[in-house]
Formats: structure tokens, C-alpha cells, sequence
């Protein structure tokens, strides 16, 4: 009895391992098919791309991200390469350097280096990892490998010189698609990937790239970098009053102001800035402005009727603070005053900009405009020289139609709550 519950026991553990080895080989199996299975990644509108799972980018090399990316492209010189990095699992050492890194750069030339392939295979774009000395081994050094095909010329070196126990044999790979003008640059240590999966990614990689015509458009500019963002300033504008035209709005003139249904805009005399508001309601005063309830600054203190959790994002006691301002007539300083609409500001009576001020004269068109605090929401764009952060037009108008439906049912200021008087 005693025997055949040992024998059971043995029979139920050999089964578990089995079950256990056959579920890891099928999750092997299931994390080799994720690193064929690509992932697409936009090379800034001028190409596309599909890489291996857990390639993250890092950009337009020597970009400021920050920017946009039609505005990256814009102030990278046409007659040089593109190139784009990409990264995966790295660890950092103490100086913030990734200390095992798999790398990838993906590289695209302008149309005369596509006629010249030695010159686009003269030095490799990954540069820290070469050496102790930090310096680039040239591509055209024979300790390279070099080979090619019908399609593609590549080159690899075997990274196993001048380094200890610390820094483990590297690979490094260069392929090179002269027709197309694009090269993929590959480093990984070699307990990664062998020889062969090393040449089978970088290649599944070039394979999976679709150049667009906006590429070939970017190469064929003209004018210099000061052309190129006066181009993509012009363009930004452009797209500012074409969303503007659906409120009546007509681009004004440079220095000048235009007024559509609830909305102004202001374009700068240099075509350097733009201020765009849109007054998204107007709540009268019982009674007028003389009756109202009013703090310290004469401020109006508005019923509101928000409650807890009622919008996500950041609070302010206890209730959702929202980005919402107004703008309020002040009969003891006899001038119109902004302010936030939950709280006083710190320039609470300082006088109106003359944007501000434009604005005002024309509510005031209105009977019972100076009897009515008015709601609104606006933008000062003036990020030269092409006014990058203009794109954010389309998030500022959907943010305002929001909150206009959101006023205008009564769930944040209490009482009767007007369309906007702003015509």
C-alpha cells in the first residue's frame, strides 16, 4: 500500500513537471511569437515602422521633444540624415547610462547620400558602446564584417576586444537599403542574441519600414531652417482660423482683433502670437451689479453648485477646481475686472490687457452686460518662431464646448446662466 502511494506520488510529480514544462514552453513559444509580432511606430509623419515588442522611442535624435514633431523636422537640416532611436529593457548604471542595452537606430538619408552607399555606411550612429575610450569604430575599419545581398549591404562586429568580465561580447550591426535610402544600426550583448538573430532582427526591421511622401517632401525643401519655421508658422495660423471659422470667425489681420459667435481672436503685428477667448456664458445679477454679493475686491461670488468627484483632476476645497476665469464689471473702481472663477487672483485689480479690453467694449453692445458676469476660457499662444503650441487648438475649443454644455445645464453655477452675450 505503502509502495503504490509512492509510486502515485511519483506518477502525480512527474505529471506536475510536465504540465509545468510543457505551460513554459508554451510561454517561450507565446514570447518568441510576441517578438515577431510588430508593433507600428510613426517616424514623425515621414515614415512607418513595425518593431519588436518592447522597443520604446526616444525621438528625433538631438530634437527637443518638447516641440512638435512638425517642428522638429522643421529645424533639422534637409541635407542630413534622419535618425530615429529606439531602445528596449534597459537597467542604468550610476551614472544614469543604460549598462545593458539593446539599441536600435533607424537612419534616413536625403537623396544624394543614396547615391553614394560607402557614404552612408561610414560611421555607425550608436556611439558610447564601442570601446572603453568611448570612441566609434569607423564602419569602413576591417574588423567589421561585411556582406550583402540582392537588397541589402550590412556590417557586423563582434565586440569582444578590450573589455573585462564587466562588458560582456557585444554585437553590433549596420544593414544598409540602398534603393530606399534607410539603414537600421543594431546593438545587443551577444548573450541576447546570437549572430543569427541579431542579422534576423535588424533585417525584420527594415523589412517592416514604409517610407511616406511626406519624407520625400521633407527633403526637398528649400530656404534653410528660417524658411522652414516661417512655413510651419504660416501653416499653424492657417489652422488656427480655419477652426475658428465654424463660430463666423474671420482671420483678422496682423495687430487687429475678430470677433465670431461667443469667441476673439487677436493676431500679433509680427505674426508672432495669437490670443484666442471665448466667453462660454453669461450669468446675470439679481439685481444688478450694485446688489450682488461681492467679496473684499468687489469680486462676485457666484452660486456655485459643485460637488465632490463631480470632474476629475486637481481640487480646491474639498470641490473640483476648474480652469474656468471670468470677467466682471467693478463699480467701485468703475472698470471691468478678470478673475478666476472660484477664487480671487493675485492680480485681481489690475487693469485688462488690451486684448481683454477689446473684448469688453464689444460685450458691452449688449444691454445688461455690465449686470452679468461673463464665463470664459482662452489661450495666449506666442511660442516663436512657429508658434508650436498653436496645435492646441482643437483641445481648446472641444475643452470650451464642454464646459459651455456643462454651464448652461446648471451643474456648476447655480441660477439662471445665459449663452454667451458675446456676438
Amino acid at each position: 500500500m505503502t509502495l503504490r502511494r509512492t509510486f502515485m506520488a511519483i506518477a502525480i510529480a512527474i505529471g506536475v513537471a510536465c504540465f509545468l514544462l510543457w505551460f513554459y514552453s508554451c510561454a517561450q513559444a507565446r514570447e518568441r511569437e510576441a517578438e515577431v509580432t510588430a508593433r507600428a511606430g510613426d517616424l514623425h509623419g515621414v515614415a512607418k515602422v513595425e518593431l519588436p515588442r518592447g522597443f520604446l522611442s526616444a525621438g528625433l535624435d538631438s530634437a527637443d521633444r518638447t516641440l512638435s514633431p512638425a517642428e522638429q523636422l522643421a529645424r533639422h537640416d534637409e541635407n542630413t540624415p534622419l535618425l530615429f532611436r529606439f531602445t528596449r529593457d534597459p537597467s542604468n548604471d550610476w551614472g544614469g547610462y543604460p549598462r545593458d542595452p539593446e539599441l536600435l537606430n533607424i537612419l534616413l538619408f536625403p537623396p544624394s547620400w543614396r547615391d553614394d552607399p560607402d557614404q552612408a555606411l561610414r560611421h555607425f550612429s550608436i556611439g558610447r558602446y564601442y570601446s572603453p575610450t568611448d570612441s566609434t569604430i569607423p564602419l569602413d575599419s576591417p574588423r567589421w564584417q561585411e556582406s550583402h545581398d540582392d537588397r541589402y549591404r550590412w556590417r557586423m562586429l563582434a565586440m569582444t576586444d578590450h573589455f573585462t568580465a564587466n562588458h560582456p561580447p557585444r554585437w553590433a550591426v549596420t544593414m544598409l537599403d540602398p534603393t530606399r535610402g534607410i539603414r537600421v544600426d543594431y546593438f545587443v550583448l551577444q548573450r541576447r542574441a546570437d549572430q543569427s538573430e541579431a542579422l534576423a532582427r535588424v533585417r525584420g526591421v527594415l523589412d517592416k519600414i514604409t517610407l511616406l511622401p511626406a519624407l520625400t517632401e521633407f527633403f526637398s525643401q528649400s530656404g534653410g531652417v528660417d524658411a522652414r519655421l516661417q512655413r510651419l508658422r504660416d501653416a499653424n495660423i492657417e489652422s488656427v482660423f480655419a477652426a475658428l471659422a465654424a463660430y463666423d470667425l474671420a482671420a483678422p489681420k496682423p495687430g487687429e482683433t475678430m470677433f465670431g459667435r461667443g469667441v476673439a481672436a487677436w493676431l500679433d503685428e509680427d505674426r508672432k502670437a495669437i490670443r484666442v477667448m471665448r466667453v462660454l456664458a453669461s450669468i446675470p445679477l439679481a439685481g444688478g451689479i450694485a446688489k450682488a454679493n461681492v467679496d473684499a475686491h468687489g469680486r462676485p461670488l457666484l452660486a456655485l453648485v459643485l460637488k465632490p468627484n463631480q470632474y476629475p483632476g486637481p481640487t480646491q476645497d474639498g470641490l473640483p477646481s476648474l480652469n474656468l476665469q471670468m470677467l466682471y464689471w467693478n463699480p467701485s473702481l468703475e472698470r471691468w475686472q478678470h478673475s478666476g472663477l472660484q477664487r480671487a487672483t493675485a492680480d485681481e485689480e489690475e487693469p485688462l490687457l488690451p486684448f481683454d479690453s477689446t473684448v469688453v467694449t464689444r460685450l458691452e453692445r449688449e444691454p445688461g452686460a455690465r449686470d452679468a458676469v461673463h464665463i470664459i476660457l482662452g489661450e495666449h499662444w506666442f511660442h516663436p518662431p512657429a508658434l508650436d503650441d498653436a496645435r492646441r487648438i482643437g483641445e481648446l475649443l472641444k475643452e470650451c464646448e464642454y464646459w459651455e454644455k456643462e454651464l448652461l445645464a446648471g451643474r456648476i453655477v447655480g441660477g439662471e446662466v445665459r449663452q454667451s452675450m458675446l456676438r
